[in-house]
């Protein structure tokens, strides 16, 4: 399987996964301009409270576990953020669309 396979084979099982509440194109990229601001910042305030933890004394906690659970939930992020890339980015651009019809 290429590797363009491979990332439409995972958009194809998040979109499964997750629906698609939106309808046009205008609305998904503005969700992901969005979102994408969103998770710059948020991804700093978390990497500096994770950067503390170090400084303070051992112990268990819930804040371990939502650690695991972002971490997670970010790498799956990236895989699907890099899928879409790859997808997006071999589609023909519209010029090259109107130039050949």
């Amino acid at each position: 399987m290429t590797s363009q396979q491979e990332a439409d084979a995972l958009l194809a099982i998040h979109q499964l996964n997750r629906g698609n509440t939106m309808a046009t194109t205008s609305d998904i990229l503005a969700g992901i301009e969005s979102k994408a601001k969103w998770l710059e910042q948020d991804g700093k305030f978390l990497a500096d409270y994770v950067a503390r933890l170090p400084m303070q004394r051992s112990f268990e906690t819930r804040a371990e576990a939502a650690m695991d659970d972002a971490e997670r939930a970010l790498i799956e992020a990236l895989r699907v953020v890099r899928a879409s890339r790859m997808a997006y980015g071999a589609k023909p651009v519209e010029r090259e669309l109107q130039a050949a019809g």
